[in-house]
C-alpha cells in the first residue's frame, strides 16, 4: 500500500530507517500502475486523491520529475474544477452516481499543501539539515521574479529565500531570516544540467555534488553556474 507507506516519509520522517530497495520497488510499482490508470490500460475506474502523499515519497527517492508530474496530474483532476478541491473518491466518469465522500476534503487539501511545501524546503530532523528547493521546477525560477519566500516557518527558524534564474545558464539563491539549522543547509540544484561552478557569498566553492551544494552555515547568497 504505497499511499499508506508514504507517511513514513512525511510527516513521520522515518524513511531512512526502512530498507531502501524495498521502498524503491514499492514506489516504482506505484508509478507503473499510475501510468496504466492514466492511459486507460488499467480497468480501475476510481481512485482517492490521498495519493498526493506519494509526491513527497517520490521526491525523497530522487524522482523529482515524477513527483511534479503526479502533482500536476492531480491538480488537473480536481472536482469540481472551479472549487480547486478534491473529493475523497474520484471516478473516471465524473458524472457517475458514485460515492464522493467529503467534498471538499480537508485532509487531502492539507496533504497537498504539505507536499507543495516540501518542494520548497525539507527539514531533516535527525541530521539537523535544511534542504532547500529539493523539488522546485526550473520553470518557476524563470517565471517573472522567480520564487520568493518570506518568513517561511521551519523547525530551525523562519526562512527568507529568493530563487531566480539568470542569463548565461546560472541560478542565484539569496537567503535571509533567522533560520539556523545546526547541521547546515543543502541547496538542491534547481536546473537539470551539470554544475560547473559555485560561488558562496562571492567565494568559489568546489563542485563535489552534482545535485547541489552543502554548507555548514546559512549563506547570504549562492550563485550556481551550469554547463550550457
Amino acid at each position: 500500500d504505497p499511499t499508506s507507506t508514504a507517511i513514513a516519509f512525511d510527516p513521520c520522517g522515518e524513511d531512512g530507517r526502512l530498507p531502501r530497495a524495498a521502498l524503491e520497488r514499492t514506489f516504482e510499482r506505484y508509478w507503473r500502475e499510475l501510468e496504466e490508470r492514466r492511459s486507460g490500460a488499467s480497468p480501475a475506474d476510481a481512485y482517492s486523491a490521498y495519493e498526493i502523499r506519494n509526491a513527497v515519497a517520490l521526491l525523497r527517492l530522487g524522482w523529482k520529475d515524477r513527483a511534479l508530474e503526479l502533482l500536476d496530474w492531480l491538480v488537473s483532476d480536481q472536482r469540481t474544477t472551479g472549487w480547486r478541491q478534491w473529493p475523497e473518491v474520484s471516478t473516471r466518469d465524473r458524472r457517475a452516481p458514485r460515492f464522493l465522500g467529503d467534498l471538499p476534503h480537508g485532509w487531502i487539501a492539507s496533504t497537498f499543501l504539505r507536499s507543495l511545501r516540501r518542494l520548497l524546503v525539507d527539514e531533516r530532523r535527525d541530521e539537523g539539515v535544511l534542504v532547500v528547493a529539493p523539488g522546485v521546477p526550473e520553470a518557476w525560477l524563470r517565471d517573472g521574479d522567480g520564487v520568493r519566500l518570506r518568513g517561511l516557518p521551519t523547525i530551525f527558524g523562519p526562512l527568507d529565500l529568493h530563487l531566480r534564474a539568470e542569463s548565461g545558464d546560472a541560478a542565484r539563491a539569496s537567503f535571509g531570516g533567522s533560520c539556523r539549522p545546526p547541521g547546515g543547509v543543502h541547496l538542491a540544484s534547481p536546473l537539470a544540467r551539470p554544475l560547473r561552478g559555485i560561488l558562496v557569498d562571492g567565494r568559489p566553492v568546489p563542485v563535489t555534488d552534482p545535485g547541489g551544494v552543502s554548507l555548514r552555515e546559512v549563506p547570504g547568497e549562492v550563485r550556481l553556474r551550469y554547463s550550457a
